[in-house]
């Protein structure tokens, strides 16, 4: 038996806050460790986490993009995704938007298949020298923090001998007009 599904605008503070705490529970099974660096519970009570919950749902009320999405384990491998990316893909390629995504392991292939292409893989590396046992006990529970950036052009399509992403239409401009390009580096400390 198939079921039918039916997307519609959010337009109620209720309706948006119904979304945060299902990406709250998305998000969380199964466990996915770089949610927390977006979404930090400040402590261990579920005072702490209700507060952080709170903190998501006054950001996502107020936010003028496709901020946040995540489908609760019960009703993944329905279709359910594909039909969010089709709409989403969709609305960008009507306005002309290219688009960036955060994906995890969990949601990677997803937007490969609409034409999303993996850019990076970023890494967080939380060692430290003389790390306290409690870090250790954090960081251990944490795991493996990564997360990839995913890049889709207007339309969906890449064409190959020409620039894949933006910054590679502003060096290729550069390079015709002999002027440079320069990028700003980020650098974590310890």
């Amino acid at each position: 038996m198939s079921s039918t599904y039916t997307l519609h605008e959010v337009t109620t503070r209720a309706e948006s806050d119904s979304i945060v705490d299902l990406a709250w529970v998305a998000w969380r099974e199964p466990y996915i460790s770089s949610f927390q660096l977006f979404h930090p519970v400040h402590g261990p009570t579920s005072q702490d986490y209700e507060a952080a919950v709170l903190a998501d749902k006054e950001r996502a009320w107020n936010t003028h993009l496709a901020y946040q999405g995540g489908l609760h384990p019960k009703y993944r491998g329905k279709g359910i995704g594909t039909l969010l990316m089709d709409w989403g893909t969709n609305m960008a390629d009507k306005l002309g938007l290219e688009g960036f995504i955060e994906a995890s392991d969990n949601g990677r292939s997803l937007y490969q298949k609409h034409g999303f292409r993996t850019l990076m893989k970023l890494s967080i590396d939380l060692e430290k020298k003389n790390a306290s046992g409690e870090w250790n006990r954090l960081l251990h529970e944490l795991g493996s923090f990564h997360f990839y950036i995913n890049y889709r052009p207007v339309g969906g399509v890449f064409e190959e001998g020409k620039p894949q992403t933006p910054w590679q239409v502003d060096q290729t401009l550069a390079k015709e007009s002999r002027s440079e390009v320069k990028f700003p580096v980020m650098t974590l400390g310890s």
